[in-house]
This record gives C-alpha cells, structure tokens and sequence, in this order.
C-alpha cells in the first residue's frame, strides 16, 4: 500500500475537512480516482478470485459512474454534461437500490411508495395495493404495473383517480383497451413557449393525419417529412418537419416558431395522442371537477402513513426489504380503518383554518 494513503485515509471525510477551492476539491477528487484504480487494478491482477466479492464489484461500479479515463489513460472525475441518468447513479454503497430524487423543491434519497385505496362513501378506505420503486422512477410508468397487480387480486376499479404525475397519454390508452379502467386525473400541462405565450400557435392548432403521415399548420401548409424516433425516456415518438423555405415566407412566422430552419412539430403516436386529447377536453368539464373531488382523501391516507406510522423512514436497506415495510405498513393502516369503521367512528373532513371559518360566518 502506498505509505501516502495513510496520511490521505486515516481519518473519515467530512464537510469542514475537505478543501474549500473547487480546483482543490477537482484535484482531490480526481486524487481518489487515481487510489481506487490501482486498488482495482491490483485486485483483478493480482487476486483475480477477489473481483468475486460483493464489495469489490460495488467498489468498481461505483467508480464506473464517478470516474471516467481520459486519451492519456487518467482517471477525471465526471462533471455536469458527463453524468450517467439518475436511475443508474449509486447514492450510497451500502444500499445500492437508494436514488436520489427530487420533487416540487424537496429532495430525498431513497424510494418512492404508490398508494391505490377504494374511496366509496359506504365502505372503510383500504388500502388495496403498495408499489415501491426506485425514487427515480416516474409515476406515470407504474401505472401498468399497478393495474395488473390489481387485475391479479381481482381488485381493478372501474374508474382510478390520479394526480397529474401519472397521467400520460400512454398511461390514459393503456388502461382502457388493456384493463377497462377509465384512469381519470388531470393531464400534464404543454410546456412549449406557445402554450404559454397568447396568440401563439401551440400543437391543437395543427391537424395530424396519422394515416398520411402529414401535418398541416394553421395556415394549410403541409409537412413533407415525417420521423419516427425514440423520445428522452426511451418510449417512441414521432416528429414532423415543415418545409424552411414555406416557414420563412409564413406571415404568422414569430406567432409560431424561433428557429431558423423551418418547425418541428413532436408528439407521441396515435392511440396514445388521441386519449390524451381526450383527457385533456375531459379536464375542462364541470363533471370532471365534482368527480376528481373524491381523490382528496388520499392525502389524509398519505398524512397517516406519514406521521402516524413513520412511511417515510425506511428501517431496512434494498428494494424488496423496503417494500416489505411498505407492506405492513399499508396492513396496519388498514387494520386501524376497519377497527374505526366498526366502533362507529365519522372520518374527518377537510379540515377549515380559524380564519377561513370567520371569513364564512
């Protein structure tokens, strides 16, 4: 072992001890690098037998996606730009299913739990299946999952109330023509600068004919090139480009793209783009509105896996030990219901401030 390893490992690494100039920390950083390769490399050369364990194999792997060897064969540390995705990123080498994740402002590094319960007026709220996944998993892709799970208990609802997370297009589709249930949630929203800005022609103003192949903008033009492609979470995707000669002499041009080249209009294939056109006329209806109001009760289910039974605190590490938490946790709550529901106990209702109260009266 080289006799500077001990002066650079002896003591454990914290905050206040590492350097406070992003180059020192860079040199530092990339210092490590170099140590954890030569132990891996004398590992493998020298004790083959050893790149067996399961220690060494998270040592290794955990500098794959830290570290990466430049043309002059040196370990540099991966920076913005040269990251692995966030599902395949090790938060920590002693659970090695833990992601660091991050929603509305809060972040967290663990898991995430998917709660389904019934919702009937005539019936305790149980709880009739927990799915667990990684906490970089979107919500939109354990909807499948879910409902088969429930098709399997013989649990599946024929209408499931969902928040906007879970609402894609493909999600919307599958649920009807797979399982016969009418997934019912707001969408999310269109995030082009069109969609935000008035006046501007955002994709309802464009006409798709998914049998041709062709788009028309708002002021008839045609496309004439049409491609297939895979979108950024790997699902399919298909884009259409207007010609740049016809988008450059368009009068209505600034109302409609930026670019200097002629528009490129995307958007998910046909079955998938049809109910999520759907769902979106459905979203503006008062009908939607009464029947979504139902879904409010879930957060009373989230508050008391939260701060009754401590949901949020995993005692254990790895996916399915969590999950087994999850599990008895959802079993508890659901015991706790039906004692309450049997001895006569009203659930709450929504709770109203003190001033909001006065404010009525």
């Amino acid at each position: 072992m080289p006799t500077d390893w001990f002066k650079r490992y002896e003591h454990p690494f914290s905050e206040y001890r590492l350097p406070q100039k992003e180059d020192e920390r860079l040199e530092l950083g990339e210092q490590i690098g170099r140590d954890g390769m030569a132990l891996l490399t004398q590992v493998y050369v020298e004790k083959p037998e050893l790149g067996q364990l399961p220690q060494v194999e998270i040592l290794r792997r955990v500098w794959v996606l830290q570290f990466y060897t430049d043309e002059d064969d040196q370990p540099r540390w991966r920076r913005k730009g040269n990251t692995p995705p966030g599902e395949r990123i090790l938060t920590s080498p002693y659970d090695l299913d833990a992601r660091m994740s991050k929603k509305r402002g809060s972040s967290w590094v663990g898991y995430k739990v998917h709660l389904t319960e019934t919702c009937d007026d005539d019936t305790p709220h149980l709880v009739t299946h927990v799915e667990t996944t990684l906490a970089t998993t979107a919500d939109n892709d354990v909807v499948e999952p879910i409902h088969a799970e429930l098709e399997h208990k013989n649990c599946l609802p024929g209408q499931h109330l969902v928040d906007g997370g879970y609402g894609s297009g493909l999600a919307f589709a599958q649920s009807d023509t797979d399982y016969g249930v009418e997934l019912f949630g707001p969408t999310r929203s269109d995030v082009s600068w069109q969609a935000s800005t008035e006046g501007a022609y955002d994709l309802t103003y464009f006409k798709i004919d998914f049998d041709a192949r062709t788009v028309t903008c708002p002021q008839g033009h045609t496309t004439q090139h049409w491609y297939e492609r895979t979108g950024s979470r790997g699902k399919p995707a298909l884009s259409a480009q207007f010609p740049t000669s016809v988008c450059r002499a368009c009068p209505v041009r600034e109302r409609c793209t930026t670019a200097t080249s002629g528009r490129q209009v995307s958007f998910i294939p046909e079955p998938a783009f049809r109910a999520l056109q759907a769902a979106r006329d459905r979203e503006q209806t008062d009908e939607f509105k009464e029947t979504y109001k139902k879904r409010a009760s879930v957060e009373d289910t989230i508050s008391q896996a939260v701060g009754v039974l401590g949901m949020r605190r995993t005692r254990y590490r790895g996916l399915d030990k969590v999950h087994l938490q999850h599990l008895m946790t959802a079993a508890a709550m659901n015991l706790m219901r039906v004692l309450d529901w049997l001895s006569g106990k009203e659930r709450s209702t929504t709770r109203v401030s003190a001033f909001a109260r006065l404010a009525m009266a």
